[in-house]
């Protein structure tokens, strides 16, 4: 199983990089939610997972972790303290 590809790919980092989208709820027969499952497992992603089994085709439900906020808001913090450092007189 490979990586997501196209739309898949596109609507996972869609999601991933959306502050206001927190769950999804992602209607996708077997073979797309598996590798989007393994997407997520491999690359070690703070968001959960799971298979809502009921409708055709069953619905992959994700949602971000507070983790996933957490590494953000470090990165923003680090962002900004190298842009004070960066923009100190010499």
């Amino acid at each position: 199983m490979g990586q997501p590809r196209g739309d898949d790919e596109d609507r996972l980092a869609q999601f991933l990089g959306s502050s206001t989208e927190r769950t999804l709820a992602w209607p996708l027969a077997a073979p797309r939610r598996r590798t989007i499952h393994s997407h997520i497992d491999r690359a070690g992603l703070p968001v959960t997972h799971r298979t809502i089994r009921s409708g055709r085709p069953f619905t992959l439900l994700l949602e971000k972790t507070d983790a996933l906020f957490a590494l953000e808001e470090a990165a923003r913090h680090r962002a900004q303290e190298d842009l004070l450092w960066l923009s100190r007189p010499t």
